[in-house]
């Protein structure tokens, strides 16, 4: 199945377009926990407008729309959808975290895997990777596994 094709998306940027536009983000003093908490949501947001999540979009954002707190960890249950997230220990890696905290609030069922140890992560990846061992420590979501791979 060609994805870009059946969804009429084209390419505009390269990676290495993307890898310069977030290296200019950053050295203008903007924070990379906010360029991986945009692309973490989007990725979420994707998932979940073509596999559900019981809670409803709002619509488009922009960077300052999005809130760690879009989805509320009331909902019960399990979405019985299982999707799989891997991540490295670059930034990529953080936005993958932060996607992971998404569905998880959304009652998806998630086994992620991490592919460097939590020490070698970067400090926003960290930060993301943090968060999301701390709402599993906590019991805040049970539909969660976690497995080092390194």
């Amino acid at each position: 199945m060609d994805f870009t094709a059946e969804h009429k998306l084209i390419n505009i940027l390269k990676g290495s377009h993307i890898a310069d536009i977030d290296r200019k983000c950053i050295d203008s003093g903007m924070d990379s926990k906010l360029l991986m908490k945009n692309a973490g949501t989007k990725i979420s947001d994707f998932i979940s407008s073509h596999f559900g999540s019981g809670v409803e979009t709002e619509g488009p954002f922009v960077i300052d729309d999005i809130d760690l707190k879009k989805y509320p960890l009331s909902q019960t249950g399990k979405n019985n959808v299982f999707g799989t997230i891997v991540c490295g220990g670059g930034n990529n890696g953080g936005d993958g975290f932060l996607c992971a905290i998404n569905l998880l609030k959304q009652n998806y069922i998630v086994y992620l895997f991490c592919l460097a140890p939590s020490q070698n992560l970067k400090p926003g990846c960290f930060f993301f990777f943090y968060l999301l061992k701390k709402n599993k420590d906590e019991d805040k979501v049970n539909n969660f596994n976690i497995i080092f791979f390194f």
